[in-house]
C-alpha cells in the first residue's frame, strides 16, 4: 500500500536518503539513492508552518522553486545540518522583537507605529492593521506595508503604555 507522500508525489527528506551541506554561503541538498549521491543543488529553506510549528515541516526547493522534498522535524537531522537549516531559516525568517511601543497613529487606513525593538527604535507603517497581525498564541506577528515582520514575543509581558496603545487590535 502506498503512503500518503507517495500518493501526493511528496518526497520525505530523512537522514538516510539526503544530505544537507553548505558551499559557500548556500545550503545544498544532496540525494541519496540506491548508493548514489545526486546533487539537486542551492536550495530555498522555507517553513510549511511558520508560526505554529517553526522547526518542522520544512520545505527545501531548488532554484527554479520546485519543491524537492520536506523534512518532517529538524530534531531528526545530524547536528551540521541543524545549524546550516536554522541559520537559512533565521535569514529567512527574521523579525525584530517589539519592546514597547511608543506611538500608534491611524490615518486614511493606515497605522503609523513607532516602536522600540531589538536592534533599536524604528518607525513603519501598517496597512489594513486587523489584517496584517496574526496572533498564533501569546505571540504577536506584525507585518508592515513593506512586507516586513515584527513579533511581540508575549503581548502580556508588555509594559502597561505599551499594552494599553495596542488593545484595540488584540480583540
Amino acid at each position: 500500500m502506498q503512503t500518503i507522500f507517495e500518493i501526493a508525489d511528496i518526497r520525505l527528506l530523512t537522514p538516510e536518503n539526503s544530505e544537507i551541506l553548505l558551499e559557500g554561503d548556500f545550503p545544498v541538498l544532496i540525494l541519496l539513492e540506491n548508493g548514489l549521491r545526486t546533487r539537486v543543488g542551492t536550495v530555498e529553506v522555507k517553513r510549511a508552518f511558520p508560526f505554529e510549528k517553526p522547526e518542522e515541516f520544512i520545505v527545501l526547493a531548488d532554484e527554479d522553486g520546485k519543491d524537492q522534498g520536506f523534512i518532517r522535524s529538524l530534531s531528526q537531522r545530524r547536528e551540521s545540518e541543524k545549524d546550516i537549516l536554522r541559520k537559512e531559516l533565521a535569514r529567512r525568517y527574521f523579525m525584530p522583537l517589539i519592546r514597547r511601543i511608543l506611538k500608534i497613529t491611524d490615518r486614511f487606513g493606515f497605522s503609523y507605529w513607532k516602536v522600540e525593538t531589538d536592534g533599536g527604535i524604528i518607525e513603519f507603517s501598517v496597512r489594513d492593521t486587523y489584517k496584517s497581525i496574526i496572533r498564533p498564541d501569546e505571540r504577536m506577528i506584525i507585518t508592515d506595508a513593506d512586507g516586513n515582520r515584527f513579533q511581540i514575543p508575549d503581548v502580556n509581558a508588555l509594559d502597561k503604555r505599551s499594552r494599553k496603545k495596542i488593545d484595540l487590535y488584540l480583540w
